[in-house]
């Protein structure tokens, strides 16, 4: 249980950074979204339940964080960590770094053509641009997680 505690509190912290942090390293006016860039990581590390959780909990906190509707971060984010986990399960046991690579363009791709639309400012240019910005972002989160992280037994939160 406290083990949870702390997955969500690391969660709404990376939510935190997104918003209050990451407008500092805008470039063009966008930056990464980490809660989707991490949810979508965690999946192919086969933390499924953390994935939808960060889906989650993340998108709640960027819900009351934003002008946009509410509840729109959140179900995009667990759709699009649905749909991904779903593709993976039946086609992706094992992706190599290049499926992996075409997975998280399409997701970035999907999630900021979404919020374009929603917000009315469609730019191929900007979504091009982001997507590359997050992909960045992204080996950062995967070399990361994969030193937390074990394949088998999940996220190594060890409490003394």
């Amino acid at each position: 249980m406290v083990k949870n505690f702390i997955k969500i509190f690391i969660i709404i912290f990376i939510a935190l950074i997104q918003i209050f942090i990451m407008p500092s390293f805008a470039i063009f006016g966008n930056w990464p979204n980490l809660i989707l860039v991490l949810a979508v990581i965690l999946l192919f590390f086969n933390a499924d339940p953390e994935a939808v959780l960060a889906a989650c909990a993340g998108g709640l906190v960027l819900d009351l964080a934003s002008p946009a509707p509410f509840g729109l971060f959140t179900i995009l984010l667990v759709i699009i960590t649905l749909l991904v986990k779903l593709l993976m399960s039946r086609f992706f046991n094992e992706p190599s770094l290049l499926i992996i690579t075409l997975i998280m363009i399409c997701v970035l791709f999907t999630f900021d053509a979404i919020l374009s639309l929603v917000n009315h400012n469609f730019s191929f240019t900007v979504i091009g641009f982001n997507i590359l910005y997050s992909l960045i972002i992204a080996v950062i989160f995967y070399r990361l997680l994969s030193i937390w992280f074990d394949r088998n037994q999940g996220i190594k939160i060890k409490l003394r």
